[in-house]
């Protein structure tokens, strides 16, 4: 690989990954289901010509390099929320011409270690975690980067290079990076490059209008990011949002504000199809797997109400078979709403 659009077409044709992109692209060539794609914090590279190569048919929705933004109707908004969080947000101001985040580096660790302990031992535990990396405490980048890697050693011991500073992850022009990088290198870009001083200027280029502290950003990385979606939609009434649907977090939720039975909008999270034996290795705890998403709008249904259905794809009672088991709903009366 050279650069970033083969490594999109090798994550493709990877084994484990052709049937599902084989599948999506009938989905989105197929003419009777819209597809639309958003940018998260692993895929921010892609771009549209690379992506109608892989999905043809698809409607790409990246406004800005690593971002992107969905609404399908009036009111309701939709993105990963990487935007949102000092670790994944794109980072195009540190090294001018690239916009890697220092979350990518620490995440190939974390990657290759959870694939080397699950081939080792089949699943892994989520209940090893004890909190997350970060727990309930604040960080300024420096310390919460040594703190990641700290935390990544504790659990993955084989997969930390004897010294940070060999030059061990492979780039293979990603973002225009064709050699490899060691760990201190990486994080010494982002330090000499003053990342935490450029943060309200990144925040600002990415349409933040809720912009938070480097403190509270590093802790949005390991949050339900409901608090964010408050400040940055709920609660600004001259944005004119009722509904608000992120992901990131890998925690499913569904919840209203504000709280209570005249609540004016509804916050979801779509949660994750990750491993399930991984689950907790976000987080800090277990949570429901393989969650998703269902928002039906009043207009679609000739109705008063907006519906948000938060579902899990799970067995069936009998194993045979799976099937979608609601977990939560809530709803607006878009009658009542000023």
């Amino acid at each position: 690989m050279t650069d970033s659009r083969e490594y999109f077409h090798a994550v493709r044709d990877a084994t484990t990954n052709s049937a599902i992109f084989d599948t999506l692209a009938e989905i989105s060539s197929g003419g009777e289901i819209h597809l639309v794609y958003v940018r998260g914090n692993h895929d921010m590279l892609t771009d549209q010509t690379t992506l109608e190569e892989l999905l043809p048919g698809v409607e790409f929705k990246g406004q800005i390099d690593g971002l992107g933004s969905y609404g399908p109707v009036d009111g309701v908004m939709m993105e990963h929320g990487h935007r949102y969080d000092f670790f994944n947000s794109p980072q195009p101001l540190v090294n001018p011409g690239h916009i890697l985040p220092p979350g990518y580096f620490v995440s190939r660790l974390w990657a290759a270690g959870m694939e080397a302990e699950a081939d080792q031992e089949g699943a892994l535990s989520a209940g090893e975690t004890d909190g997350g990396p970060f727990g309930d405490k604040e960080y300024t980048f420096p310390l919460a980067w040594d703190v990641a890697l700290i935390y990544s050693e504790a659990q993955f011991p084989d997969l930390v290079p004897p010294s940070l500073s060999d030059p061990v992850i492979i780039m293979t022009g990603i973002d225009g990076y064709p050699n490899p990088f060691s760990f201190d290198g990486a994080r010494e870009m982002y330090v000499n490059g003053d990342i935490e001083t450029l943060w309200p200027d990144t925040q600002d280029g990415h349409g933040v209008q809720a912009t938070m502290p480097v403190a509270i950003s590093i802790l949005n990385g390991h949050s339900d990011l409901f608090v964010q979606a408050q400040v940055e939609y709920l609660e600004n009434e001259g944005r004119g949002i009722r509904i608000v649907v992120f992901g990131h977090t890998h925690e499913p939720m569904l919840d209203v504000f504000p709280p209570g039975e005249n609540h004016t909008s509804i916050y979801a999270n779509t949660g994750s199809w990750v491993n399930e034996a991984s689950a907790g290795y976000i987080g800090g705890s277990a949570y429901d797997v393989r969650t998703f998403v269902v928002y039906t709008p009043a207009v679609w249904t000739d109705s008063d109400l907006d519906v948000v259905t938060l579902y899990q794809y799970n067995l069936s009672n009998d194993g045979a078979n799976y099937e979608a088991v609601k977990l939560a709903e809530e709803s607006l009366d878009v009658g009542q709403i000023p």
